[in-house]
């Protein structure tokens, strides 16, 4: 299935600002309770395109849930979402929003690696996203190559990701008084199994990209 209509960006956008709505790094990029809501769906809809542009995009359960993935090769590529970009659509919010993504690039390891930069699930569809994850994992598992992400939790060994593998690394915290972003790895499993979990549908809506750029 391609990203192709409007309609589409549309659910996927809502989908990954509605996921971040409900957390601590929502509130902290825009601490405005009434604009959180619309500039979320716009910064999503930037994260949904630069993946688009030079990554993967997948979706699972009829949109349910949704992950860009993108190809870390050396010399580390630069940011997907341009800061010239943030100021466009976000205006005078862009400020934090640029913080993030400088601390996102400045963390990212320096080896090759598979780097999931979003990941999102609508309300009661975690296991939509985790079949995503799982899917990814056997084809990385397949080539011997590791994975990388950051999440915001309390408890980063407890976390979905957690429970899948990925080990937190030195976290990093967003200022002023920002959440702790947690650095998590993980590592190919040796002895990969079948590609495919069970009862998952994967719908790839991007064309498989190689060595494209990261948030």
């Amino acid at each position: 299935m391609r990203f192709a209509t409007e309609a589409q960006t549309d659910v996927l956008s809502a989908l990954v600002a509605d996921s971040l709505a409900v957390g601590a790094l929502g509130a902290w990029l825009v601490p405005e309770v009434s604009e959180r809501s619309p500039l979320l769906r716009a910064y999503a809809r930037l994260l949904l395109n630069a993946g688009m542009r030079s990554g993967q995009v997948h979706t699972a359960g009829q949109d349910a849930a949704v992950s860009v993935w993108y190809e870390r090769h050396l010399p580390r590529p630069t940011a997907g979402v341009t800061v010239e970009e943030l100021h466009e659509a976000l205006g005078r919010h862009a400020d934090r929003f640029a913080l993030l993504h400088a601390c996102l690039d400045a963390t990212i390891p320096a080896g090759p690696h598979a780097h999931l930069a979003v990941l999102a699930a609508r309300p009661g569809c975690g296991q939509a996203a985790v079949a995503l994850l799982e899917h990814r994992h056997r084809l990385l598992d397949n080539v011997g190559q590791p994975a990388y992400t950051t999440i915001v939790t309390a408890e980063p060994r407890e976390s979905v990701l957690g429970q899948l593998g990925y080990v937190p690394r030195a976290p990093a915290q967003l200022a002023p008084a920002g959440p702790v972003l947690w650095r998590m790895w993980r590592s190919p499993c040796s002895e990969p199994r079948g590609l495919y979990p069970r009862r998952a549908r994967l719908h790839q809506v991007t064309p498989p990209y190689w060595g494209g750029s990261g948030r």
